[in-house]
């Protein structure tokens, strides 16, 4: 479980997530994440705009990328 303020809205989350992971030889080779997008979204963004959001992966996984695009290129000390 994660929580944290979404930074965009300075809403309060609370993300359930459950995470799968694949070992083979002691090593991670795979890992996945699950979690309601409605949910993170609804407490993330005021209606209607959870609503989009919340349906729109695309949207979402293009603006993850670009924050950790600048979060790589500009890391907080």
């Amino acid at each position: 479980m994660a929580r944290y303020t979404f930074r965009d809205t300075g809403r309060p989350v609370v993300n359930d997530i459950v995470s799968e992971f694949t070992f083979l030889d002691g090593l991670i080779q795979d890992h996945r994440d699950r979690s309601s997008a409605m949910a993170w979204a609804r407490q993330a963004f005021p209606f209607p705009t959870s609503l989009l959001v919340g349906l729109i992966g695309p949207f979402r996984r293009r603006k993850a990328a670009q924050k950790l695009a600048d979060f790589i290129k500009h890391p907080k000390a």
